[in-house]
């Protein structure tokens, strides 16, 4: 199969594909989203899908040391028997036992940095092959100039090295390192000093009196401890001891403040070491006193005059290193699957690889588009294709032609898928955005990378503020604009699906009209782009013919004969645009019912009417309540005075209280507190008689009393005129 004919007859297919047959696949991807929309200009782009195998080699010249020990060293004696040790001559060998014993022993192979300046040494040895195809596994080369056994350089070819323990240095025998040879060393319970602290005294020189037990004073031996003592020749009687002055204990002759000199140390506080002898030094336990060690860790026998030594590591006592130099070769084989472009166009994130390939025959075989394998010159068979795309993938996985690693063979796959993208314009939102069509020259796939704000929130659209429902209410100006706006651009989406889509030239005429779809509401902009989408224009309705003044009306009707050119109208949008002259002037006939809108309207005349129901219940209450409060005060009133014409009678003061009395006539129409039912003035009757009768006993007992002391005075007179 010829893959570059394969995609050349894709690509001039793809090309032949005008941009109007782009765009009608878009639109019949979605119909209704299409007639809000108007493309930009077609960017045609191809896509590769790429199956890519690259083969490369590396070759890295290591150096490692080996102990020369015997297996080691006739192995390496044999690879070298059959060369001259000239010119670098590479010889293939099995490396395993090398390697084994690197890794028991522990060994780490060093790159060789010599040949850092060719970068593609060793570049002529063969590539190994299994049934045809590069092996997996290579062997390794050994540069004979190079492989050497040499004398150690740690033993100078010896075998052995000083005894490295400190003390030792190579003696074998050697002075006790811990009493430096003098067989003794300082006795550990004196430290030296001969002399310790007195076990008795605790050091102190000082022991407790034994006589008063350390409290300095005795019992007084006059009195015997009691502080008295009996008068003589009188028994029953007693005094105070003179010695103790009575109080029974007088001071210990046989110490000073309790204390004695220690008997022990005779009040030194130290006395001799018995572990030492108090000598100061004890026998060394490390060479129980010969003063000399044998070291444990060198030899102590003169064969091979190793007397005092011990093993070379470096070379494991053969004396003799291996130099082994060689050559490790590496095979890595790619195998990728991977989307390719052509041209300066970027990606978009939408189109990925597992996309592109269902439209292409991902698995057919590779074709060998380079070989590098065992030929002096390479073999290539590029196209314009595989050459670009060869030059893509080679730079993103770091291959080289040139150096390590080196591309040795490779082999791919491609096959393009055209694809297309559009910037289309949202007509009514005024977005931007882009759509690509794949695979247009077969079984197209439509792809809209994003879209506009109002179909991505749908379920989420604004609701309309209160403002909006009390301007409907009462027919604003502002409501009566936005619907006047909204009418005529529905009545131009109207005309523009007569003939049942929205064409080119129509969307451009719509388009002029951006900035009044921008400025809408978005439920009267997703109500428009509803009228857009359907697949038959819906009747039109009286309320969507109506505007707010004739004026307005006759404005709309030019709009509508002037939206699209007389000289392009078909018979189709001529017969519409006289329905739609009709319904504008029958609508004229028939003017918005402000009454029946503003009832209509309930978010707003429902809140009203509860708004004044609640004024009338509550003027109501308030309208009942002033009575029932007047009532209250009166009722406070009258008590006041009826307490005050209370006490000016317990008081026995009359004046003035008949008028007081006769005053409080006129709260007799107020109802009583407890039944507001019963009048108050049937029981202002019997107060007013109760209060009455008082008045009148009050004023009978003052008259009689002032007329018995009248009488009282004027007897007092007579008698004294007599």
């Amino acid at each position: 199969m010829d893959l570059k004919l394969q995609a050349d007859n894709r690509l001039q297919a793809a090309a032949a594909m005008s941009n109007e047959q782009l765009a009608s696949i878009v639109r019949q991807a979605d119909p209704a989203f299409y007639n809000q929309i108007t493309l930009g200009d077609a960017e045609r782009k191809e896509y590769y899908f790429v199956h890519h195998q690259s083969i490369t080699v590396t070759r890295t010249p290591y150096v490692c040391f080996f102990p020369a020990l015997p297996d080691l060293k006739h192995q390496l004696l044999q690879l070298k028997q059959s060369t001259s040790d000239s010119d670098k001559e590479l010889i293939q060998a099995d490396l395993s036992l090398f390697f084994q014993r690197a890794k028991e022993l522990g060994l780490t192979r060093f790159r060789n940095t010599g040949y850092d300046e060719d970068k593609l040494h060793f570049e002529h040895l063969p590539i190994e092959m299994f049934n045809n195809q590069v092996a997996s596994h290579q062997p390794d080369y050994i540069i004979a100039e190079e492989c050497v056994i040499e004398h150690c350089k740690i033993c100078h070819g010896k075998k052995y090295v000083d005894c490295d323990y400190p003390p030792c240095g190579g003696q074998h025998v050697y002075d006790c390192d811990a009493c430096e040879g003098s067989g003794k060393v300082a006795c550990n319970v004196c430290e030296g000093y001969r002399e310790v602290n007195c076990s008795v005294c605790t050091g102190s020189g000082k022991c407790n009196c034994t006589a008063c037990n350390g409290k300095g004073r005795s019992a007084c031996t006059v009195c015997g401890g009691k502080g008295m003592i009996e008068k003589v020749g009188q028994s029953a009687q007693t005094e105070t001891c003179v010695s103790c002055s009575g109080s029974g204990n007088v001071v210990c002759t046989s110490c000073s403040n309790g204390k004695v000199l220690c008997v022990n140390c005779g009040g030194n506080g130290k006395v001799g070491c018995d572990h030492c002898r108090a000598t100061g030094a004890v026998s060394c336990e490390k060479c129980k006193g010969h003063k000399k060690l044998t070291c444990t860790v060198c030899y102590g026998d003169n064969i091979d005059n190793r007397y005092g030594k011990i093993n070379c590591k470096d070379c494991a006592t053969t004396g003799e290193i291996i130099c082994l130099s060689f050559v490790e070769t590496k095979i890595t084989v790619e195998n990728t699957r991977r989307l390719a472009w052509k041209g300066t166009n970027e990606f978009e994130e939408d189109i990925n690889l597992s996309r592109i390939e269902k439209y292409v025959q991902a698995d057919s075989p590779l074709q060998v588009v380079y070989n590098k394998v065992n030929v002096a010159q390479p073999f290539e068979r590029y196209d314009d294709h595989s050459r670009a795309i060869s030059k893509m993938v080679l730079e993103q996985d770091k291959i080289s032609k040139n150096a390590y690693p080196l591309l040795i063979q490779e082999a791919m796959y491609y096959e393009p898928v055209p694809v297309v993208t559009h910037t289309y314009l949202h007509i009514t939102s005024g977005e931007k955005h882009r759509v690509s069509v794949l695979n247009f020259d077969r079984e197209a796939e439509v792809i809209f990378h994003s879209l506009p704000s109002t179909k991505d929130t749908i379920h989420k659209m604004p609701s309309r503020g209160y403002g909006y429902f009390v301007g409907k209410a009462f027919y604003a100006k502002a409501y009566r604009n936005s619907t006047d706006r909204r009418n005529e651009l529905r009545l131009m989406i109207h005309l523009a699906k007569a003939n049942g889509f929205i064409s080119e030239r129509e969307k451009l005429s719509l388009q002029k009209f951006m900035d009044e779809f921008k400025n809408m509401h978005p439920i009267d902009r997703a109500y428009l782009e509803e009228c857009m989408s359907a697949k038959t224009s819906p009747p039109l309705q009286t309320q969507e013919v109506r505007f707010s003044t004739p004026d307005r009306a006759d404005d709309a009707i030019s709009n509508v004969r002037t939206f699209i050119p007389v000289s392009e109208q078909d018979a189709v949008e001529k017969n519409c645009i006289d329905d739609i002259i009709i319904l504008i002037e029958s609508a004229k006939q028939k003017p918005v019912n402000k009454f029946k809108q503003f009832y209509a309207t309930w978010q707003v005349s429902l809140p009203l009417l509860g708004l004044m129901m609640m004024l009338i219940f509550f003027s109501y209450l308030f309208l009942n309540k002033i009575p029932e409060q007047r009532a209250h005060v009166l009722h406070e009133e009258l008590n006041q005075k009826v307490n005050t014409i209370n006490w000016k009678l317990s008081q026995e003061d009359t004046s003035g209280v008949r008028d007081q009395i006769l005053l409080l006539t006129h709260y007799s129409n107020l109802p009583l507190p407890d039944s507001p039912n019963v009048a108050y003035k049937i029981h202002w009757q019997h107060v007013q008689v109760q209060q009455l009768n008082k008045l009148g006993a009050l004023e009978d007992a003052l008259n009689k009393k002032a007329a018995a002391a009248a009488k009282k005075s004027s007897s007092k007179k007579k008698k004294k005129s007599k």
